[in-house]
């Protein structure tokens, strides 16, 4: 998603280390959240940031006290890297490469295919 983003805006590479996307992973009752990286050019961290169980029962119901905080937590880094991907996609709009950087690396080609007539 990180490479697709600067195929189509181009942008700053120093503001692009900064950008970092999470996902949530739900599975055999547990609660993954990862965060990918990309700090330098094809260097990708990928890394668990938080992990907590889900309840299975009445009884264990007390460890939903400890995910609400984390889905809390993950909705607040999606909001962080939302507001930091539009920044870079602002801001690549003003950019323009350096003469030694291929001025192709940041031109996006759209083809039109009108549909088939049936």
């Amino acid at each position: 998603m990180l490479n697709r983003i600067v195929r189509v805006y181009g942008g700053n590479s120093s503001i692009f280390s900064l950008l970092k996307l999470y996902g949530l992973q739900i599975y055999d009752h547990n609660v993954i959240v990862y965060e990918m990286t990309v700090p330098f050019r094809e260097l990708y961290i990928f890394r668990e940031v938080v992990r907590s169980q889900l309840p299975t029962s009445r009884v264990n119901i007390v460890q939903m006290r400890q995910c609400i905080p984390i889905f809390l937590l993950f909705k607040e880094m999606i909001i962080k890297s939302l507001n930091n991907l539009h920044e870079y996609i602002m801001e690549a709009g003003f950019y323009t490469p350096p003469e030694k950087i291929k001025a192709s690396l940041f031109v996006t080609e759209m083809t039109y295919m009108p549909p088939s007539k049936k």
